[in-house]
């Protein structure tokens, strides 16, 4: 074979692999595409059908956004909502009063608050450190020089930070230096990149490729991985999913969804145990929800077709009294 017969190959088989994706990911595409592994199955028409079984949860409050661009929501250790925007951070109550605005000259895509009120803001390539008056800090630039964090975890010494451009979680210490990068995800076009701490101080993150989360001790060693491929409720559908998770005070694992809308929780084991909401709670137009969950067991879905931030409670009736 010459090598210009090679080149064309080459082309010929790039062309062919876009052009099932294409297939697979497209809105209306059939369970799965021919030619395609098992693992780019898109689940477009078993997502609709949630078991009826499921305990579920209820909205009770909305909060509206007043248009704001919105990238995330995060909730610290006092329940307060911290919303990260193109223009800074807002902070409010549980309730949704806003006590605070901190405008900022670069776009906030997430934060975290440490115990004494520091906050520390993702944008691009870098760590911002505010103080809890609004005053910046600091700063702390990450390891690639193309990083788009997209979520960040504290606990004790420890800072990990969702690089969601280039699939890594990057573990800092609290002064900003560089412990260990864990190369361990595969996003695929997945907007989304999560990490979150449990109350036993284990990191869990989300491997939207893998259609799986997986459990880490701090020093990077991975404990497990739980979540399956499935057309229905129970598994994770398409090429790259859940892309949100947080975590309740039971320990229990709230993930979220792209193009097919759905927030599920999870139990440690990876079983789904209650549906927050489903495809039917949402526009056709939204394609993905960032989400939050707070002490009291509240789920924070932020939904940006709706300029809201909708609060979910688990619905107490007989049914979920029996399940539990």
């Amino acid at each position: 074979m010459n090598k210009f017969t090679k080149i064309l190959l080459f082309i010929a088989v790039t062309a062919a692999a876009c052009i099932a994706s294409w297939l697979a990911l497209r809105p209306g595409a059939p369970a799965r595409t021919p030619g395609l592994g098992k693992s780019f199955e898109f689940d477009a028409d078993g997502a609709k059908g949630a078991a009826v079984n499921l305990p579920r949860y209820t909205q009770h409050a909305t909060i509206p956004l007043k248009g704001r661009n919105i990238n995330a929501v995060t909730v610290d250790q006092t329940d307060r909502i911290i919303l990260s925007a193109a223009d800074g951070l807002t902070i409010l109550s549980p309730d949704g009063t806003t006590l605070q605005t901190i405008p900022l000259p670069f776009p906030a895509l997430c934060a975290a608050t440490d115990t004494n009120g520091t906050l520390y803001v993702g944008t691009h390539a870098r760590l911002a450190i505010v103080s809890p008056d609004g005053t910046l800090q600091a700063s702390i630039d990450l390891p690639q020089t193309n990083a788009l964090p997209s979520c960040i975890a504290i606990r004790k010494q420890h800072l990990f930070v969702a690089d969601a451009e280039n699939g890594t979680l990057v573990q800092l210490d609290r002064s900003g230096q560089l412990v260990r990068e864990i190369k361990d995800f595969v996003l695929f076009a997945s907007p989304g990149f999560d990490v979150a701490f449990d109350a036993q101080g284990f990191i869990w993150a989300n491997n939207p490729g893998g259609r799986e989360l997986r459990k880490y001790h701090t020093d990077g060693q991975r404990i497990s991985a739980i979540g399956r491929p499935g057309r229905d409720i129970t598994g994770f559908s398409g090429c790259c999913n859940p892309t949100d998770i947080a975590i309740l005070p039971n320990g229990s694992i709230v993930t979220s969804e792209k193009n097919i809308m759905r927030v599920k929780v999870l139990d440690s084991q990876g079983r789904v145990i209650a549906l927050v909401a489903g495809p039917d709670d949402f526009n056709p137009d939204l394609h993905r929800v960032d989400i939050a969950t707070d002490s009291r067991g509240r789920v924070l879905v932020l939904d940006t077709t709706r300029n809201q931030l909708r609060i979910f409670e688990k619905t107490q009736d007989k049914q979920n009294e029996l399940e539990e």
